[in-house]
């Protein structure tokens, strides 16, 4: 379990933030985010809240929550009621950070999935894979991750799966996010599913 002084920690030394905290609707959300594969990790999955209430001027809150994908069970942390930080409020009421998710025989740091019904992960759609690319251990192999990355479809709609790649030495782990909602990052087939 990521520890509330583990998770200052992080917000301190990787984020360069000491005067927010998370709103953690449990200890659970500790647990997800125990599952992160480095404290990297665990800083831009961070950001994401930070950005989103910094921008959006309401607090999200985090739960932990259990999503089925592919047939099996994934752990996910849930960042509740965060539409508000998008432009004109117009994101999903919900998204869904899901550590290292494995799609296709290979695992990924983060799965992201928007939430299509309010108060509610049911019927969550996988939207964009994160990968955080830290500086020592990427640096030399930036080709084959690029080349892991390309053509990856949706099994749903045969839609492209989008990968956003961090790399440690260009994103800010609390501003990062700041991209995902500028470019927009709402695929057609959640669009009908929901409405905003």
């Amino acid at each position: 379990m990521v520890s509330k002084a583990g998770v200052k920690w992080v917000m301190r030394q990787r984020m360069g933030v000491a005067d927010w905290e998370p709103a953690f609707g449990s200890a659970a959300a500790g647990e997800v985010l125990a599952e992160c594969g480095s404290g990297l990790e665990v800083a831009y999955a961070l950001g994401v809240a930070y950005y989103l209430e910094k921008v959006g001027g309401h607090r999200v809150g985090l739960e932990a929550c259990s999503l089925e994908f592919q047939g099996g069970r994934c752990p996910g942390l849930w960042f509740v009621e965060c539409w508000h930080g998008w432009p004109g409020g117009q994101g999903p009421s919900g998204m869904v950070f899901v550590p290292q998710l494995v799609l296709n025989g290979l695992r990924r740091d983060f799965g992201v999935f928007y939430c299509v019904e309010n108060g509610s992960v049911a019927g969550s759609v996988l939207q964009f894979l994160v990968e955080v690319d830290g500086y020592m251990v990427h640096r030399g192999r930036r080709g084959a991750d690029e080349r892991r990355d390309a053509g990856l479809r949706c099994r749903e709609c045969g839609c492209l799966i989008d990968v956003v790649r961090l790399r440690e030495e260009e994103a800010d782990p609390a501003l990062w996010f700041g991209s995902v909602v500028a470019d927009g990052w709402l695929h057609s087939h959640l669009r009908v599913q929901a409405s905003f």
